[in-house]
């Protein structure tokens, strides 16, 4: 599957200043969490991305990931967005499309 941005909702911005981010999201998803963790997952969703997605996701930020399967193998894990990037479907560089793409669960 894909991003759906119903299931991203921020929860709390806890105004670290001197780390230039401290925001922490929950995303819900029924997609694997090695799906999740996948480069660009989070299209769009970067601050300062032009684009429908744009919720201000920086370097830092916490994510909680809700994988919700009906197979039994629901679970949570945490995870920091580690790198923001775009693509070469982006519009020309002045107002480019920016992703999040976040680290891997640590057990």
């Amino acid at each position: 599957m894909s991003y759906n941005p119903s299931g991203l909702r921020k929860i709390a911005d806890l105004g670290f200043a001197s780390t230039g981010s401290a925001n922490v999201w929950v995303y819900s998803s029924s997609d694997a969490h090695a799906t999740v963790e996948g480069a660009n997952y989070f299209f769009g969703c970067a601050f300062g991305s032009a684009s429908s997605n744009a919720v201000g996701m920086q370097i830092g930020d916490i994510v909680i990931v809700r994988n919700i399967s009906t197979a039994g193998t629901s679970a949570c894990t945490l995870h920091a967005v580690s790198s923001i990037s775009t693509s070469t479907s982006s519009p020309p560089s002045y107002h480019p499309v920016l992703h999040a793409t976040i680290s891997a669960a640590s057990s």
